[in-house]
């Protein structure tokens, strides 16, 4: 049981790769804050659902990465969606769509 448990907090075999450098769309917080005052919405629930998203499952299921090393990215996919839940009206079809991608998740 023990095992089990060290091998999900661990980090990968493989070492750390920049895992930066695969991303081509780094949204910092900043980055994220600025780009919703200019309304791009879309652009930055895609960047949470599919790009963040994408690499944390990429890198658990295929590179064996742990929990631990993938909890940036995953910080900034909440981070993510809170900023979105902030400037979106929970009676819009939007605020729907924010609450299914995080069930998805």
């Amino acid at each position: 049981m023990y095992r089990i448990r060290d091998s999900l907090l661990s980090p990968s075999l493989k070492g750390f790769p920049y895992i930066g450098e695969l991303d081509s769309v780094s949204y910092s917080q900043e980055d994220v804050r600025q780009c919703l005052a200019r309304g791009e919405f879309k652009e930055v629930r895609g960047a949470a659902f599919y790009n963040r998203t994408g690499i944390v499952s990429d890198r658990y299921c295929n590179c064996g990465d742990g929990v631990d090393s993938l909890e940036g990215y995953t910080r900034d996919i909440w981070y993510i969606y809170f900023q979105l839940s902030l400037h979106t009206s929970y009676e819009t079809p939007e605020y729907d769509r924010l609450v299914l991608d995080i069930i998805r998740i």
